[in-house]
């Protein structure tokens, strides 16, 4: 079952075309993912579907309602963004309430959905407290608890994570995905950040210019990117110019194998001779940078010993040709 829809939506600020004729549909229960850069249209697509920005085209559909011409209080939309937007001078529980007290729900009703909505997010023991009194990643569950707790139809997250710490960013997209999975909500999540997207979504739109140039489940947009921009986005990859006319080359970093200068690859394999260019150090592997004849660059994933690769010493790279993704090199699209 589709729970949202959009029809050809689009949004334009002056000359800007922010949302260019978007058309998208989204399942019940699903959490999607919109990914790109910076001023790529994603937030401004969120607020469309929020109702905070009127469209200057297309349709938005929650189920068979048509809603692009209704309030935002018309939708049932739930909103977490990244400034938590929590009220200082009002306890955890105040806060949960807000919304609950808008809809005139009171007494032991409203004390039993702010306890079972603080409960599904870890904080059952801190609606006494105030926002001040918690650590980022809690005053961010306690957003999520009040967005949660009116039972939204769609909820809506806008860079929730990104004034956490990395390492707490990483305990609370996974914990985000159980609490809104187990819920059973239609969840739009927004993000720059490649890797949570990977990790958090059950599938992921990935926008530039305005326009979703490919929607899919992560390990699709990872291994089958549908344009050279978005393989260049999602992850690591290099590009060389093809072995064929017209064709760029694409090449990951775990599938550039550096091996001794002088070693036969096998069959079914692109070698490139090389030499480093550079290397960096990141802890559980390290990337090293060669540089090919050609004059361009491939990175390579690297698990050996720190000091194994010197700028200028000579290597030999052998990249698995079922593994070589390719573009058109004036269109940029996947050529399969």
């Amino acid at each position: 079952m589709q729970a949202v829809r959009a029809i050809g939506l689009s949004k334009q600020f002056g000359t800007t075309r922010a949302v260019d004729r978007v058309d998208l549909a989204i399942a019940q229960g699903e959490l999607f993912t919109l990914l790109g850069p910076s001023g790529c249209g994603k937030t401004t697509l969120l607020r469309l579907l929020a109702g905070l920005e009127e469209p200057s085209g297309g349709e938005i559909r929650f189920g068979e309602t048509r809603v692009d011409n209704r309030p935002v209080y018309q939708r049932n939309v739930g909103m977490v963004f990244q400034s938590y937007a929590l009220f200082p001078h009002m306890s955890v529980a105040e806060n949960v309430a807000y919304g609950l007290r808008a809809r005139g729900i009171q007494g032991k009703e409203l004390r039993d959905q702010v306890a079972e909505a603080l409960a599904s997010v870890g904080l059952a023991d801190h609606g006494e407290r105030t926002p001040g009194q918690l650590s980022g990643g809690q005053q961010q569950r306690v957003a999520l608890a009040r967005a949660l707790v009116t039972r939204p139809a769609l909820l809506l997250m806008d860079e929730p994570f990104s004034n956490l710490d990395a390492r707490l960013r990483i305990a609370m997209r996974m914990e985000v995905r159980r609490i809104v999975k187990e819920a059973g909500i239609t969840t739009v999540y927004v993000t720059h950040d490649q890797e949570e997207a990977l990790a958090i979504s059950d599938r992921i739109g990935v926008m530039q210019a305005g326009r979703l140039i490919q929607v899919d489940g992560p390990v699709a947009i990872y291994r089958s990117p549908a344009h050279q921009s978005v393989a260049a986005f999602v992850g690591s990859c290099s590009f060389l110019t093809g072995d064929a006319p017209g064709i760029t080359l694409g090449i990951r970093p775990e599938h550039a194998r550096i091996r001794p200068v002088g070693e036969a690859a096998p069959p079914d394999t692109l070698l490139l001779e090389g030499e480093v260019a550079g290397v960096t150090y990141l802890g559980a592997a390290s990337h090293v940078l060669v540089r090919v004849p050609s004059g361009e660059t491939v990175t390579a994933l690297s698990l050996d010993e720190p000091g194994s690769y010197q700028p200028g010493s000579p290597v030999r790279l052998h990249v698995p040709r079922s593994a070589l993704l390719r573009f058109d090199a004036q269109t940029g699209e996947a050529v399969r």
